[in-house]
């Protein structure tokens, strides 16, 4: 009671006081307390600073719970008490002091404020060591629902940045050997989570990772509106019955289909291993698609190209030099290792499998033994080129031959799976020493030599990406354009190679195109098909040099004469 007495008082006293008393008590406070300051070398004001921190700490820890509530107690009721009585004068004069209290702290030295906050680690620290072990858990307890209340109060972008700054601290002070324990238990958490989700699950997941991508890229599909105002802008010439593509504005009609010349049948849609592994439907469908370029190891002939690898995350495929492709002898030398094409003609499958993951170069992305044998009893059963190979070496007359494929002969293509005895008129045998034609491929039964193929072969593309054609046929001369509204629907214009993939790139409703599915290895086909473009344009520039000539002489002399 007499406490309480006594801060009324005081209370009343200092609201009393005008603004230049309080001024001037403050100024002779803080006379008196620099010259007793200055009556103190640094050491000693140092020593008395750290016993007087000592004592305090010491006193602190004695106390008991209910001793260290009264002076909290008391200061919070004198403190209302005072605002209570406050005038408005004495108001604005108690804002100033504190203001310019916030701004020396905020001014203060970087030097200062670590000598502070160590001062106050060490007197914590103290306090913490001397406090037993009931009121540590007072304490904690207190800490806990104050943290509670102020977890209630905060908003969800407060809590979002707080977990934000929170993670971002952890990250940056944790060591790599933490690190690494920390992304392989995420890992291993991850795919724990991922084996357990049921199909619908797994692909609700998916569609949400598709999404998330394409926001982060900022990829976005047309609007409505953008549908519904393209039909006030269009061309009333061009046929839309021929054109079964995704038009987009501004983009050359030329591009696709040459405004309606270009006329190719759709690819084939994967067997069903395969479709299960690229839709991801598969429960191995990320890990294959993210190694594809691996897993086409199953290709019957070699890509010959320098790979240009660079440091760091590589999205793209590039090449440098001359890029070609080569095929070896069906069978192998005795003491060789399969290699390619011969491996189709290992007898067990799971030999076959092992060989095909040892010819593989060295990296840190190694295909799965049990997905190879997936795609390799896949492949031995509804691939019509190794059909045609395997039958034409059962049924060769004589011990040494030489398989031609023929460049004009059409390959298997409408019997879907049905390969029993198949006639392959595509492919025949012949006896050493009779003459072939250069664009052909031509087979030895046995030999280390390397043919190289011709780019305009039909058999280029699906011989080398036995994962993108099953039973279609590349580019080559023998596909023409068509003639709209003639009696003939066929010109005789041969299409251009350009003509060819710029159709088979393309997006087309109803369409599932492998090809844009297959992700590094359609990266390495758009590459490969490119040179091959540039080949062809070269080749005709190669064999019409009188044309060529000729025209150039014929536009000189007119350029002359005028």
């Amino acid at each position: 009671m007499r406490l309480s007495q006594v801060a009324q008082g005081s209370a009343l006293t200092q609201a009393l006081q005008s603004q230049e008393e309080d001024a001037t008590c403050l100024a002779r406070k803080a006379a008196e307390r620099t010259s007793l300051r200055s009556r103190f070398k640094n050491e000693q004001r140092l020593s008395m600073n750290a016993q007087a921190a000592v004592t305090a700490s010491a006193s602190r820890a004695s106390e008991i719970h209910h001793q260290r509530l009264l002076p909290n107690v008391r200061n919070a009721a004198a403190t209302a008490k005072s605002r209570a009585i406050e005038t408005l004068n004495r108001k604005p004069s108690r804002q100033s002091r504190d203001a310019a209290a916030t701004s020396i702290r905020a001014a203060e030295t970087l030097l200062r404020r670590s000598v502070r906050n160590a001062t106050n680690a060490a007197t914590t620290a103290r306090s913490r060591t001397a406090e037993t072990f009931d009121r540590r858990l007072a304490r904690q307890s207190r800490d806990a629902a104050a943290t509670a209340r102020s977890r209630e109060s905060e908003t969800e972008l407060q809590r979002a940045t707080r977990n934000a700054v929170a993670t971002s601290a952890a990250r940056n002070s944790e060591g790599p050997h933490t690190r690494a324990n920390r992304l392989s238990r995420a890992a291993t958490n991850m795919a724990a989570v991922h084996l357990s989700q049921i199909p619908q699950a797994r692909r609700i997941r998916l569609d949400g990772d598709i999404q998330r991508l394409a926001a982060a890229r900022i990829i976005t599909c047309p609007s409505s509106s953008f549908w519904s105002f393209l039909a006030f802008n269009y061309d009333p010439g061009i046929n839309l019955t021929t054109r079964d593509d995704i038009n987009w504005a501004g983009k050359p009609t030329s591009l696709c289909c040459s405004s309606g010349k270009v006329r190719l049948p759709l690819l084939h849609e994967p067997p069903t291993p395969l479709r299960g592994l690229i839709d991801g439907s598969h429960p191995d469908s990320n890990h294959f698609l993210k190694i594809i370029r691996q897993y086409n190891s199953s290709q019957m002939t070699s890509f010959g190209a320098q790979v240009v690898r660079e440091e760091g995350w590589m999205p793209n495929f590039k090449v440098q030099g001359q890029l070609y492709h080569r095929i070896r002898s069906l069978l192998p030398e005795e003491t060789s290792t399969p290699k390619f094409l011969q491996m189709y003609f290992i007898a067990d499958y799971n030999l076959q499998a092992e060989t095909r993951i040892g010819n593989l170069p060295p990296s840190g992305r190694v295909p799965r033994r049990d997905v190879i044998l997936l795609l390799q009893a896949m492949f031995h059963e509804v691939n019509s080129y190794i059909h045609s190979f395997k039958y034409a070496l059962e049924n060769a007359p004589f011990p040494s031959f030489s398989i031609v494929n023929d460049v004009d002969k059409r390959p298997h293509d409408g019997h879907g799976l049905c390969y029993n005895a198949p006639a392959c008129n595509e492919v025949a045998a012949t006896i050493h020493g009779e003459q072939d034609l250069t664009r052909d491929i031509v087979l030895k039964s046995r030999g280390v030599a390397l043919r190289r193929i011709s780019e305009i072969h039909r058999s280029y593309d699906a011989l080398q990406y036995p994962l993108l054609f099953h039973y279609d046929d590349g580019y080559h001369f023998g596909i023409h354009l068509h003639i709209q509204g003639g009696q003939s629907t066929t010109s005789p214009r041969a299409l251009s190679c350009k003509a060819f993939y710029s159709y088979r790139f393309m997006v087309r409703d109803g369409d599932f195109n492998l090809l844009h599915r297959c992700r590094e290895l359609f990266h390495q086909f758009a590459v490969d098909m490119a040179a091959k473009m540039e080949l062809e344009r070269l080749c005709f520039i190669w064999n019409h040099q009188k044309q060529l000539c000729s025209d150039s002489y014929v536009h000189l002399r007119d350029s002359l004469r005028n």
